[in-house]
């Protein structure tokens, strides 16, 4: 079990605008497979921007995630930029543990997965937040990249 997020594999999504993003990627899909990094257009997701990164799939055993993007509303509010880092060079060794598996998880599932906490990895334990996280693969079938949105708001709300 998870300690420092938890994990939702049905997407119930408390943020609508969640929903939307995963129906953008399910709409990239074609006959049945994963969409590459190359179908998803930016300007079709100007409303998402700040609120996505990317992390890169690196190796296969162990699969090991470095941050290749990350949304500038994302960096404001958690106070740190982690864009060319892996889970380990960004995270405490638990935490990173931990993202790494979430991550293999939606390697090996090859769909959404949603998960959800409090921002508690650099003090600002008022602010929550919940992900989509997206596979993305290059041939339509090994995952390479990891799309998320986070979106990040107050704990009272």
């Amino acid at each position: 079990m998870p300690t420092f997020f938890a994990i939702d594999p049905d997407l119930r999504f408390d943020n609508p605008k969640l929903h939307e993003f995963v129906d953008y990627w399910r709409s990239k899909m074609k006959d049945g497979r994963l969409p590459a990094r190359a179908a998803i257009d930016p300007l079709e997701l100007r409303t998402f921007l700040g609120d996505i990164f990317m992390l890169d799939v690196v190796g296969t055993h162990p699969q090991r995630f470095r941050y290749r993007l990350i949304g500038t509303k994302i960096v404001a509010r958690v106070g740190r930029d982690s864009t060319g880092k892996f889970q380990e060079e960004a995270y405490s060794r638990e935490q990173a543990a931990e993202n790494n598996e979430l991550y293999r998880i939606v390697c090996e599932r090859k769909a959404p997965l949603r998960n959800y906490g409090i921002i508690n990895w650099v003090g600002r334990e008022f602010l929550k937040y919940e992900i989509a996280n997206l596979p993305l693969a290059g041939n339509g079938e090994t995952v390479d990249i990891i799309l998320g949105c986070m979106i990040i708001v107050p704990v009272s709300q």
